[in-house]
Order: structure tokens, then sequence, then C-alpha cells
């Protein structure tokens, strides 16, 4: 009985990610354009993914165009960039880093549910809080496509409030150790810091 109410709740859940990410489709017409960036990312990942299966190679990088194609601030090499780093140049869906953040855009399961709150109300986040629990947010977040409609979500919500450096900073290291530190360095930034840039724009050189 608890594996099925267990059950039960996973989808619930997994409706309410939907939900929240739900967003017309895109026309997806045979032009050449489309297929040449999709077709690029998924060479690209089966360089650092090669037991990644062809099928999964396409999910990931047809949610990565459709993600680059929505949010105005997010492109497709940024994405890449972030995903190869972030994944530890791994891009295996399933990699936990020590500190618990899951998948390929390390997503902490405090941070997802923070992402998916947004879009409910008081009344359905009390409703839905004993159902988000870490296990639950972990076996989402080990999706790819959903890993990456949240962890997306959440970039573009860091870049618009704080812009592209230090969005990306603010994803790194938390917005609120961002900020603090904005406060004390101004635009400087720590060792640390400085080396996540530089990782991601060089991926984002790669990719480009």
């Amino acid at each position: 009985m608890k594996k099925k109410s267990k059950r039960i709740a996973y989808a619930l859940i997994l409706g309410i990610v939907f939900l929240f990410f739900f967003y017309q489709e895109l026309s997806w017409i045979e032009d050449e354009g489309i297929n040449t960036e999709i077709e690029k990312m998924m060479v690209y990942i089966e360089r650092y993914n090669p037991q990644m299966s062809n099928s999964l190679r396409f999910q990931v990088a047809q949610e990565i165009y459709r993600t680059a194609s929505r949010d105005p601030n997010l492109t497709i090499p940024l994405l890449c960039a972030l995903i190869t780093h972030e994944s530890a140049r791994t891009w295996d869906p399933r990699i936990i880093s020590p500190g618990g953040a899951v998948g390929l855009m390390q997503i902490l399961p405090s941070t997802a549910r923070e992402v998916l709150f947004c879009s409910l109300s008081d009344q359905e986040r009390e409703e839905t809080n004993e159902d988000l629990s870490i296990i639950v947010l972990h076996q989402i977040l080990s999706d790819p496509v959903i890993n990456i409609r949240i962890g997306s979500r959440y970039l573009s919500t860091l870049i618009d409030r704080n812009g592209s450096i230090q969005g990306l900073i603010a994803y790194y290291m938390g917005e609120s150790k961002m900020k603090i530190l904005v406060e004390v360095m101004g635009e400087s930034f720590p060792l640390e810091a400085e080396r996540y840039l530089s990782s991601i724009f060089q991926f984002y050189e790669e990719i480009s």
C-alpha cells in the first residue's frame, strides 16, 4: 500500500513539474537549421558521454534547443557549457555531487523545490510540501529533460535579476552569497568564482 501511495505521489509531482513548465509547442518543421543545431549538440554530448543512447541524446539536445528558443537570456552554447562543467564533463543524468546536487545541471533538491513552489498557491504549496521529499526530488532531477527545465528556469531567473556574469556566479555559489561578495568586493570575485567563469567560457567557445 505504501509503495502504491509513493507511486501516486511521484506521478502527481511529475504532473506538477510538467504543468509548471508547460509552454506552447514549437513548430518542428523539417528545417535544415534546426536539424543542424540539434545534430551538432548530439555530437558534442557524445564526445563526453558516448554511453548515452542516441534517443536520449536527441531528447536532451531537443530540450536545450527549445529552452534557448524560449528564454531570450539563454543560448545553446551557454547551456551546453554550463552542463559540461556542472556534470564534471560527464553529461551523466544521474551524477550526484558530494554536496547532494543532482543531474546534468547539478541542482540541489532545495533549489528545485524553490523553483517549483514559485508556480503554486499557498494552499497548493502546503498540500504538496510533504510529497516533495528529498527522495522524490532526487528521482525527478535524475530525469535529464526535467533537470534542464528546472535548471534553465533557475538560471534564467538569476540572469534576469543580476545580469549574465553575476547570474552565473549566483548559480555557482548561491544568490545570497554572491550579493554579499558584490557588496564587499565589488566586481572582483574570489579565485574559485573566477575559475568557474573561465571554465564556462572555455566550454562556451568549444560548442560555439
